[in-house]
């Protein structure tokens, strides 16, 4: 089929995608070579990875900053349905950094932080919901559920004091070995 000119394609210079004349041509043949890769991986299935890795390097092109996050916001779909959850939270932050008030983002952040057991981030996220969220209903569920996931913490918060104690005790024997072993 018809393609980006040659000097688009494989090691391409990339540096003025997003200035100077042709900027926007060049910003397009990159989109265009994005979209064979996705079509011939695919995004679900054995190539959802390459595809997922595609997104993240064409991501880091100076693309205009919409385009930038969409690719993120693509990636880190796949990374979460490739069971790569902590990948998917990472770039989903990313752009919530960004877009801080996208109630849509934080829920599905939240989402992927309770299938990992993030509970502190997950009270956060669920924090930042209830700030942005104007149904009351909708406001009172996530006042029970912030209540809920606070609770559970306090009921965690033994096992923490208990790792805290052990990594002291570890980092005095780190320290004591390094100190027996200088001349």
């Amino acid at each position: 089929g018809v393609g980006p000119p040659a000097r688009h394609r494989g090691g391409a210079d990339h540096r003025a995608l997003h200035t100077g004349p042709g900027s926007e041509a060049a910003a397009d043949a990159v989109r265009w070579a994005l979209e064979r890769i996705l079509e011939d991986a695919g995004t679900t299935g054995p190539g959802a990875r390459t595809s997922m890795d595609a997104l993240l390097r064409t991501a880091a092109l100076p693309l205009p900053r919409a385009d930038v996050l969409e690719l993120r916001l693509r990636a880190a779909r796949i990374a979460a349905e490739l069971g790569q959850t902590a990948l998917a939270i990472d770039k989903l932050r990313e752009i919530l950094a960004e877009r801080p008030d996208d109630v849509g983002l934080v829920t599905e952040i939240a989402a992927l932080c309770e299938r990992e057991g993030r509970i502190l981030e997950l009270v956060h996220l669920r924090t930042r919901e209830l700030e942005l969220e104007s149904d009351t209903a909708r406001r009172l569920a996530l006042r029970l559920e912030v209540s809920r996931l606070v609770g559970e913490l306090e009921r965690r918060g033994g096992r923490v004091e208990a790792l805290q104690r052990n990594l002291a005790e570890h980092r005095r024997g780190l320290v004591e070995s390094t100190r027996d072993a200088q001349p």
